[in-house]
């Protein structure tokens, strides 16, 4: 059975004629070889992740015009040919099912997020350890000490978490500048804030909170929309300590009785940011963050 196919932004591809899934006779044949090709040409010009079947439909059209194929078939086989000059993101990740270059992990100006890894290397920064010096002795006396560790031990760990913090914020207010913004009780060392800044995404302000890793949520802590899990590393060939971002989670999946039931790797966010500041075509894009709620 003949029958016309819709795009996931919902534009009719009138011009490609498929069989269904459940018979290719009649279908014409084709390379796969060119059709990889061509969607590796298609990902360059988009310069963002496509959804392996609108991906696949995409390159067909480009390369076949009107014709009768196999679009089960060829979906999946631009799914599964993925490796070496591609990734997938399956559904973990965002967006979800997508197909990317793996030359846009790479650390470079233009590219599409900002390392290869999950993990996030912060290295220290004297600027940010100062700021989070003056945080910690506005702020200590009014933080109360929840777990009863007693005055130095509450301090340093009030004064270790203002410094994950500050360098967490600083790295994200450096790469994406108009993004940012401060945690709304910057002027007020009073008032308590359950998120460290905040990240304009959708024309909304998202609130962040830096946390360790493997941890579960303290006392009596705020709700806030995404948590931001650190980890420091020792670096014995430098002899230093390094902060490392190690993945994210919605703020429902961190509760005081469990660890996240559901962690996502940093560069998922990355993307996310970088269709913001590139103006990229958003309506792919809108849902596809995990609700906060």
């Amino acid at each position: 059975m003949e029958t016309q196919l819709k795009d996931t932004t919902g534009d009719l591809f009138s011009h490609m004629l498929v069989t269904d899934t459940g018979g290719a006779a009649g279908a014409q044949s084709v390379c796969e070889a060119e059709l990889f090709r061509q969607c590796r040409q298609i990902l360059d010009r988009r310069c963002e992740p496509v959804h392996y079947v609108k991906l696949t439909r995409l390159a067909l059209g480009e390369m076949l015009g009107k014709c009768r194929v196999d679009l089960s078939a060829l979906t999946t086989a631009v799914r599964l040919a993925v490796g070496g000059e591609t990734f997938y993101t399956g559904d973990d990740v965002l967006p979800c099912h997508s197909i990317g270059l793996t030359k846009w992990l790479i650390a470079e100006e233009s590219r599409l997020v900002p390392c290869a890894n999950d993990i996030v290397n912060i290295p220290p920064n004297y600027e940010q350890a100062l700021t989070s010096t003056v945080n910690t002795v506005a702020r200590m006396p009014h933080i109360i000490d929840k777990f009863g560790l007693g005055a130095e031990r509450h301090t340093r760990q009030v004064a270790r978490g203002f410094l994950q913090e500050e360098h967490v914020a600083g790295w994200f207010r450096n790469r994406w500048p108009t993004l940012f913004h401060a945690p709304e009780n910057q002027h007020d060392t009073k008032a308590p804030c359950a998120h460290d800044f905040r990240l304009e995404i959708n024309g909304e302000m998202v609130g962040f909170d830096v946390a360790p890793n493997a941890s579960i949520k303290p006392p009596r802590k705020p709700d806030t929309d995404y948590h931001i899990f650190v980890e420091q590393q020792w670096i014995e060939s430098v002899g230093r300590s390094d902060l490392n971002m190690m993945s994210w989670c919605t703020g429902p999946q961190w509760s005081e009785r469990h660890h996240p039931s559901r962690k996502f790797p940093m560069w998922a966010l990355f993307v996310r940011l970088n269709a913001e500041t590139n103006s990229w075509r958003l309506q792919d894009w809108r849902h596809q963050i995990p609700a906060a709620a």
